[in-house]
């Protein structure tokens, strides 16, 4: 014989939160943390024009000095090295 099951009972409501004196200064620290992320990107954003000059000039330095064949010759092994495996 099938038998219904019984429920189980409502769970209480949570009780309504409270505003601790603390919330309000982490909020504003939490803003303050944000306003100076804000303005760190910013300044990263403002040399943005002076890193990629840089960075090309060392991608110049680097072609001009054959880096990457060097690189290359390194991963695949020179023919006759008895490291290359």
């Amino acid at each position: 014989m099938w038998w219904p099951r019984r429920r189980r009972p409502a769970p209480d409501p949570a009780p309504e939160p409270q505003i601790t004196t603390e919330e309000p200064q982490r909020l504003a620290a939490a803003r303050a943390a944000r306003r100076q992320a804000e303005r760190q990107l910013e300044l990263a954003r403002a040399r943005r024009p002076e890193v990629e000059q840089i960075a090309s000039s060392l991608r110049r330095v680097r072609e001009r000095n054959g880096f990457a064949e060097i690189f290359a010759n390194a991963l695949r092994g020179t023919p006759g090295d008895p490291s290359a495996g």
